[in-house]
């Protein structure tokens, strides 16, 4: 079913293959993987196993996860390329737990990054398209609904649980801590939390699911350029950390949510090691990444010096001309 569904998700629109993040640390508040029952949806067999969510490109294992112990798992980091992509390995996270009736299940897919600016550009480049979405639901309601279950029928957006807001609240003071206003440059950082249910036919029967995802905004309000001819403008870059599925049959689903509410089990737990490979490369990637980034500034700066000179040279010569 996982790859069934990351398959609809990344093909249905070309401009929305590679929508597909995650963050650890927001696993905490939001993740379903940290409501994980043993008697959820049991055929009577008890207890629990731990599985591992496995790095390919590392080769090794980037998270564990406990589940109860008649549910079958499968679970990988994925690396979507392209406009869209996560920008980090850890928010490439997906798994899928499925439950011995073959319907219940608790799932999630990779999150997705993009960007727009206010002028109506898009900050990328035109080979990738500006999408104009700062809310959770939004991006639940008009990108992940429709290109994972394009059929599905949407029953409603679900309010919000205590413990939900809580964390939503944290999550929004933790953003408004990184925002900046020195000189010229002004960022400020959003968050926001959605859920949505939906009802769809699977193999026959009708069943419902609850998807949910936080989403992340970092607004920078840039100054105008008129070097480049570029008026002042607004550059958002929008993040959705996962997308949270639960999933039961008809009539089901809140039975499913509150016995995955009651568990203690947790939510997937990083592998250290696996964290620091991927910082350490991280950072040597950055690392050359702004060594680029200041050539290029250097070369633009020296261009428009020359650009300068020339122009007050041309100047000085037409003025001697008209002195002569």
């Amino acid at each position: 079913q996982l790859m069934i569904m990351l398959e609809r998700f990344c093909m249905r629109h070309p401009v929305l293959r590679g929508l597909l993040k995650t963050t650890a640390v927001l696993l905490v508040f939001f993740s379903p993987g940290t409501c994980f029952g043993s008697a959820a949806y049991s055929d009577g067999t008890s207890g629990t196993r731990t599985v591992e969510i496995n790095d390919s490109v590392l080769n090794m294992n980037a998270y564990t996860l406990k589940i109860p112990a008649n549910w079958k798992f499968i679970g990988m980091i994925l690396r979507p390329h392209g406009c869209y992509g996560p920008m980090i390995p850890a928010d490439g996270m997906s798994y899928s737990a499925v439950a011995p009736d073959g319907v219940s299940a608790v799932m999630q897919l990779p999150g997705a990054q993009w960007m727009w600016s206010s002028d109506g550009t898009s900050p990328q480049g035109r080979q990738c398209a500006p999408i104009a979405i700062s809310s959770a639901t939004a991006f639940l309601l008009n990108i992940a609904v429709p290109h994972i279950h394009p059929t599905a029928r949407i029953i409603g957006i679900q309010p919000l649980s205590p413990q939900d807001q809580q964390g939503l609240e944290q999550a929004r003071r933790r953003q408004a801590a990184m925002d900046t206003n020195s000189g010229q440059l002004h960022i400020h950082n959003l968050a926001d939390l959605g859920k949505v249910r939906i009802e769809y036919v699977l193999d026959g029967r009708f069943v419902q699911e609850q998807l949910s995802t936080f989403v992340t905004c970092m607004v920078n309000d840039q100054p105008a350029f008129p070097v480049l001819h570029r008026a002042a403008r607004s550059v958002t870059t929008c993040g959705a950390h996962g997308i949270w599925i639960r999933r039961a049959p008809q009539g089901g689903l809140d039975q499913l949510i509150t016995q995955l509410a009651a568990s203690k089990l947790g939510p997937p737990q990083i592998n250290r090691q696996w964290d620091q490979e991927v910082t350490q490369r991280m950072k040597a990637q950055f690392a050359q990444f702004q060594a680029a980034q200041n050539k290029q500034f250097q070369a633009m700066q020296q261009h428009y010096r020359q650009v300068t000179a020339n122009m007050l040279a041309n100047g000085q010569r037409f003025n001697d001309n008209l002195v002569q």
